[in-house]
């Protein structure tokens, strides 16, 4: 009784082969020979070919059925070595492909957690929040619908900082020069959008309210004549940094009051205050005069040194070009107060106004002078 087939097991029927009509002559007179109704030798010579041809065809025929009829072993046909080997080095070679594919994935992904954590600390914004200015002579930038790796750079920062939670290999981390502690700690504040390094040490705690209160009551009474080591050994409970920074904040409160309760004066006619200031230069330093009221530079000279003789100098021959003013207005460089700029002053009976250095605006080197004027009560 036959065996009764699987169900995957394709079926072994073999159907009549079809005999193209350039062969079936030749088929015929092959299959006349086998059967021993025709010999080689009147075959080779119906079809025209060497007996020799005619008995190695008659051969390959006979060895063929001889092949066809030998017993086989059931189920599928075992795979030749060959082909098993090569399906093995093919699998092989993409599990490699796999792994080489998510390690390049991974490199790209610490590269850019690197670019990020390297403008942090440079204390330059995020890249994805850098905007051109409409007078930036660079391109515009790529939106994030038209750059979708910038639109993903968060996600892709937590998929690294994940891995590093998840996983103990510390290759990513060492090959940015970090601690894997380190580098989870800083992508994590990256994410959050906070600075990457915080302030060294621990926070300073405030001292009792009555000892600061002290130390407010004595740097208003001296003015800021003390110094903050001063300050903390004279009162008990706040410490020389904790008296520094009160100190400078009842110092900007006091110069902030002292400015509102400053009478404002606003010069509307030329010729009554000049102002006079030293503007340096590539080759020397450029002396220069301007009215206070006006945005008009009486006198601009180019001198080699800025002193006393170069100074009074310039102011001479403003007041004699221009006219003598009422007030002067500088700052307290040393060559202002010298004789010659003195005596200059006291010939045309100029009174000084002198202000706070290095404010370009209250005297003369911006194109356009201040015409306010704040006067203490």
């Amino acid at each position: 009784m036959a065996r009764q087939r699987r169900p995957d097991e394709p079926s072994s029927y073999q159907p009549q082969p079809e005999i193209p009509p350039e062969l079936k002559q030749r088929f015929d007179v092959i299959r006349a020979v086998i059967g021993d109704r025709m010999t080689i030798t009147r075959a080779a010579e119906e079809l025209g070919i060497a007996r020799v041809n005619m008995q190695t065809l008659v051969h390959r025929v006979e060895a063929a059925m001889v092949a066809a009829l030998q017993p086989k072993t059931t189920g599928p046909l075992p795979k030749p070595s060959v082909q098993a080997e090569l399906e093995a080095k093919v699998k092989q070679l993409t599990k490699e492909n796999e792994k080489l594919s998510t390690q390049l994935q991974a490199a790209d992904e610490m590269m850019m957690a690197a670019g990020e954590i390297i403008r942090s600390l440079r204390g330059l914004p995020p890249e994805s929040s850098r905007t051109s200015s409409p007078r930036s002579k660079r391109p515009p930038k790529q939106t994030a619908d038209e750059d979708p790796e910038r639109a993903t750079k968060k996600p892709v920062l937590s998929r690294v900082l994940m891995r590093l939670r998840t996983t103990r290999d510390g290759r990513q981390a060492r090959m940015l020069g970090l601690d894997g502690k380190t580098l989870r700690r800083w992508l994590a504040r990256l994410i959050a959008g906070e600075p990457l390094r915080g302030r060294r040490g621990g926070r300073r705690q405030p001292g009792p309210p009555q000892s600061e209160t002290r130390v407010r009551e004595l740097v208003e009474s001296l003015r800021g004549l003390s110094g903050a080591a001063s300050l903390a050994r004279s009162v008990d409970g706040v410490s020389r940094r904790r008296a520094a920074e009160i100190k400078a904040e009842v110092l900007t409160s006091s110069e902030r009051k002292r400015k509102r309760q400053c009478t404002r004066v606003v010069v509307t006619r030329p010729g009554v205050i000049r102002g006079f200031d030293a503007m340096h230069v590539s080759d020397g330093l450029a002396l220069i005069a301007t009215d206070s009221a006006v945005p008009f530079r009486t006198t601009s000279r180019h001198v080699p040194l800025y002193d006393a003789h170069h100074v009074a100098d310039v102011l001479a021959e403003d007041f004699e070009t221009h006219g003598a003013p009422l007030v002067l207005r500088y700052d307290r460089a040393r060559c202002h107060t010298a004789e010659p700029v003195l005596s200059v002053l006291r010939k045309h009976s100029v009174l000084t106004l002198q202000g706070p250095a290095y404010l370009a605006r209250y005297y003369a080197s911006e194109p356009r002078a201040s015409s306010v004027v704040r006067v203490g009560r």
